[in-house]
């Protein structure tokens, strides 16, 4: 056998044990900074032995290139070995990455660090549209904030702006689609358009986004080598004398202050309405009224909601019995009253059907681990920590684009391609 196919098989035969025994989900990471760098370490160590082959391939290559240039040109002379001449050099770094992988196993046991199999459960991408079999106890929520957007005002304002403020999870974005569905609004409003907002969101790009959803423009591109004062106006002349509702939905700035011009000419009673986590904002976008603050779901609610996720027609009665009975308490308290929590907690829990599996979940650290921007952050993590290695780097290279990228199915598998991650 080839010297580059003995030197791979080791190195892989090595790693592939390595990781089935210790790149299983690491929770610890979260909570304990030595097991965060034990696994760097155990990264590093992987790049290393990946850098090994790669040079091996590399020789590998050279020589069979040599070896046809000799061939062709008709010469019998000693042909050059480039995997021959390195081999000492390739030995000792071989020996020296799996004494590392080797002292670094050896320190699984000082950290406490334990197996933890799993698999994630799939999550759907959310879109402007709603099935309302999935929300529970929103109903005082929708009637409410439909009458705020069907009130008329005193004042000689045709446009005015609204919000629908609340902690990340917690099922702004499940309210706005609601009422967007609503037949009461879609017979109040001429024209209804929903954009999302990412953090990556400027004023062009906004208003390209409006511009698409009103015209028969296919896409953004459609508008490419036109620029913001083109733009803007053409969304005025569409946009005039129609009585709009507009869904900005997961704002995180005051954008509206600077594309609000060409909306000044919409009918009377058009209206403007935002979600957002920060009611600064809601305040900045001029908002009339105060906003609404869409509280936790209550205990019963938030309980369904999971139960949904988590049971079935195929959970075996008893089953589900046994665990509610033990653990409903516990899964409300972790929930925190969100909905995405729920949905996320039950869907992860759906796989599993001992209550010794659901103890290990619901008893980790992650669930614990307390982030100021929002309580859903854990239990997403958990998620992550579940899935299969292979699917956690494909997962982690996604990270290096800036929040709010638009991914293209084809672009990015090219791209997990020429990482070598598949």
């Amino acid at each position: 056998m080839p010297l580059e196919m003995v030197a791979a098989a080791f190195l892989s035969a090595s790693l592939q044990v390595l990781f089935d025994r210790l790149a299983r989900p690491e929770e610890k990471q979260i909570t304990n900074p030595a097991v965060k760098e034990w696994l760097e370490e155990l990264e590093d160590a992987a790049y290393d032995a990946d850098d090994l082959l790669d040079e091996i391939a590399t020789d590998a290559l050279l020589d069979k290139l040599e070896a046809d240039e000799s061939s062709g040109s008709g010469t019998s002379g000693k042909v050059s070995n480039n995997l021959k001449k390195n081999v000492s050099g390739i030995e000792k770094r071989m020996e020296k990455i799996i004494e590392m992988v080797e002292f670094i196993a050896n320190q699984k046991d000082l950290l406490y660090l334990k197996v933890i199999e799993g698999v994630a459960s799939p999550r759907e991408p959310t879109t402007s549209l709603v099935d309302e079999s999935e929300v529970y106890r929103r109903e005082e929520d929708k009637k409410e904030v439909v009458k705020m957007l069907r009130e008329e005002h005193d004042d000689s304002s045709n446009l005015h702006v609204f919000a629908i403020v609340g902690m990340g999870g917690v099922g702004k974005t499940t309210l706005a689609q609601l009422l967007y569905n609503d037949n009461r609004v879609k017979e109040h409003f001429e024209l209804k358009i929903w954009v999302y907002i990412s953090e990556r969101f400027d004023i062009l790009m906004a208003t390209k986004t409006v511009l698409t959803a009103v015209t028969d423009h296919p896409s953004h591109s459609s508008y490419d080598n036109k620029d913001l004062d083109w733009l803007q106006n053409m969304l005025k002349e569409v946009l005039m004398g129609k009585k709009l509702l507009l869904v900005l939905d997961n704002v995180w700035n005051e954008i509206w202050q600077h594309m609000s011009k060409p909306f000044k000419h919409v009918a009377r009673g058009s209206r403007i309405l935002i979600t957002t986590r920060h009611e600064d904002v809601a305040k900045m976008m001029g908002t009339i009224s105060t906003p609404y603050h869409l509280k936790e779901l209550n205990f019963d609610a938030c309980w369904q909601l999971f139960a949904k996720r988590a049971f079935d027609d195929h959970t075996v009665p008893d089953v589900r019995q046994t665990l509610e009975g033990k653990f409903k308490d516990m899964i409300v308290k972790k929930c925190g009253g969100l909905p995405l929590v729920a949905e996320t907690l039950g869907g992860l829990l759906h796989y599993k059907e001992t209550k010794e599996e659901w103890e290990m979940i619901l008893k980790s650290e992650i669930l614990d681990f307390s982030h100021e921007d929002s309580k859903i952050r854990p239990v997403l993590m958990l998620s992550y920590s579940y899935l299969p290695l292979h699917l956690k780097r494909c997962f982690v290279f996604c990270s290096i684009f800036p929040k709010g990228y638009e991914f293209h199915k084809h672009q990015l598998v090219l791209l997990w391609m020429a990482a070598n991650l598949l």
